[in-house]
């Protein structure tokens, strides 16, 4: 039987995951692009509504 490779465990530091999504999501909304970023990403569409995707 063939062993495929096991990939080491690696620690996932949650907090400094939140703080840089805290610091990124606050630099769009300091920079008023934060509306922007949802319409791009398929979030919601540029009227407001939610897309079909996430229950609109």
């Amino acid at each position: 039987m063939k062993e495929s490779a096991k990939r080491p465990v690696q620690p996932t530091d949650f907090k400094e995951e939140s703080r840089l999504i805290r610091k990124f999501v606050d630099d769009l909304l300091k920079r008023g692009e934060a509306r922007e970023f949802l319409v791009k990403n398929g979030f919601h569409t540029p009227a407001g509504k939610l897309t079909k995707r996430y229950g609109g």
